[in-house]
Formats: structure tokens, C-alpha cells, sequence
């Protein structure tokens, strides 16, 4: 790996490095890594540059495959002869013992392309030896096979470890596949994979369709820049977020003392003759 004129950016070496000034002539928005058109000739990148694919991150030629078009050093691997794809099994609802306990047991409801780090519901030991549950590792990737609404098809990626229902897929990656990458990737199919769910007079997922399900696979090199990336893309949302709430709950003060004229609308500070 080659580091860019951006900081330390890491990228693979078949990657092209391009000054982005070259590709957008009226920035929208974007950021850059500290770095000005000054002193690096770097413009912010346009959204719009990545949706219709006017900048092509990757040098590398492509190829054709039944999955669409991918990098030529990829592969078109099933799903299940990178994975370990299993399912739980809800305890009995009739025994209230059974949901008291420590240890985490996740609901279809809480895959929301997320990331779980605790809980909604609990369950016992004993629950767990009635109904010989696995607990599954950190870095597991559930999926909603079943579920109203925008359930069926979305992921999430365990920082716990849980039991789960048997409407979850539990894929496990072995040591070929970066678990963060397959979960980055399986979100982006969610469509496809709501797709697959509708064959005749089924309307869900199964382990079956899983384990044949195809992906494009990279090298585990790329699939840590890739994960990388899109870890950075995420801590700045969630920064985002933060700040946006933030910004929300200072508004909703704001506008409650105002009303009640609680806060004087004159300057904080002023001129006095």
C-alpha cells in the first residue's frame, strides 16, 4: 500500500490517484483532508461525481460477470462457501423465567443496518440449555430473513455476543472475508436481496437461497481499504448527527423561551453613548 498527497490515505497500488479539481469544476460539497487547491491543487469531490460514476477510483480493468460488472482481480463467490450461515430459535414466550436473565437475544426488529452493541431483550441460561442455543460471536453478521414493512433483507453487524430468533440468518465469515466488509457489502444488496426473497409464493429469505446468494469478493487486502473508507464516511455522519440533535435541542429551547418572553431580543451585546 502507497500513501497519496492527502495525509495518509491508504490506498491499494493498482488504485489511480487523481486530483479531484480535474473532475469537478463547481464543487457542490465534499471535504478534504486538510489539504487546499492551493497548496495541493484538491477541490471537494461532487456527490454527483459518484452517483453517475464520473470519477473511477479504481485503475484496475473490469470484467462481466452474472453479477453485474467488477474489477478484473475479483471473484464471484456464494455466500456460502465463504460463510457459516445458521439460524436460532425463539424460547417459549408461555415461560417468563426463560426472559430473565443476561444474556442478549436479538429480535428481527433490531436489525436495522446497524451496528449491536446491547440488547432490547435478555434471556437465561437455562433458556439457552432448553433450547440449545448458539451464542454467536462479535463481528457475526445477522440478517432479517422475515419482517414487515423494510425488515426483510437488512443487516447488522454484532460488537456482542447474542442468541437470535430463527427469522435471522446468522452469517458467520471465515477467514477469507472481512466481516466489516461483508456486512457494508450485504447492506448495499439489500434490493437484490429483497428481490430474491419474492420466488412464487415465498416472500422471504431462507438459509438455502442464502448460501447460494453470489457476491463479489476481493482480495482480504482490499476489502480492509474498502471497510476503511467507509468506517471514516460513518464516524463523520454520526458526528453529524450528534451535532445536528444537538442543534435541535438548543432550537426547541430557544423557541420555548422566546415565546414566553423569557429571553430579551435585543444584541448580547451593545454600543453604549
Amino acid at each position: 500500500m502507497r500513501g497519496v498527497g492527502m495525509g495518509e490515505m491508504q490506498v491499494p497500488p493498482h488504485w489511480k490517484v487523481v486530483k479531484l479539481g480535474e473532475y469537478c469544476e463547481k464543487p457542490e460539497y465534499g471535504y478534504t483532508a486538510s489539504a487546499t487547491e492551493k497548496d495541493h491543487g484538491y477541490k471537494f469531490l461532487r456527490i454527483t461525481d459518484i452517483q453517475d460514476g464520473t470519477v473511477q477510483w479504481n485503475n484496475e480493468s473490469r470484467k462481466q460477470t452474472e453479477i453485474g460488472e467488477i474489477p478484473e482481480s475479483w471473484q464471484v463467490v456464494k455466500l456460502g462457501e465463504i460463510c457459516s450461515i445458521s439460524t436460532g430459535t425463539t424460547p417459549s414466550t408461555n415461560k417468563p423465567e426463560y426472559y430473565i436473565g443476561n444474556i442478549p437475544f436479538i429480535k428481527t426488529a433490531q436489525i436495522v443496518n446497524n451496528r449491536i452493541c446491547e440488547s432490547d431483550t435478555c434471556i437465561s441460561k437455562q433458556a439457552v440449555l432448553d433450547y440449545n442455543l448458539k451464542i454467536y460471536p462479535p463481528k457475526t453478521v445477522f440478517m432479517a430473513m422475515y419482517g414487515q414493512g423494510k425488515t426483510r433483507g437488512q443487516v447488522s453487524l454484532l460488537e456482542i455476543g447474542a442468541a437470535t430468533t430463527q427469522n435471522t440468518a446468522a452469517i458467520i465469515p471465515n477467514y477469507k472475508i472481512d466481516s466489516e466488509f461483508l456486512w457494508q457489502y450485504l447492506m448495499n444488496q439489500y434490493e437484490k436481496l429483497r428481490e430474491a426473497a419474492h420466488q412464487g409464493q415465498i416472500s422471504h429469505l431462507n438459509l438455502g437461497l442464502l448460501k447460494q446468494y453470489k457476491i463479489a469478493f476481493p482480495s482480504p487486502e482490499e476489502q480492509i481499504y474498502i471497510t476503511d473508507i467507509l468506517k471514516n464516511c460513518d464516524r463523520k455522519i454520526q458526528a453529524l448527527e450528534k451535532e445536528i440533535t444537538l442543534i435541535d435541542e438548543l432550537f426547541h429551547a430557544m423557541l420555548e423561551q422566546l415565546m414566553i418572553g423569557k429571553i430579551s431580543t435585543q444584541p448580547l451585546t451593545e454600543t453604549y453613548v
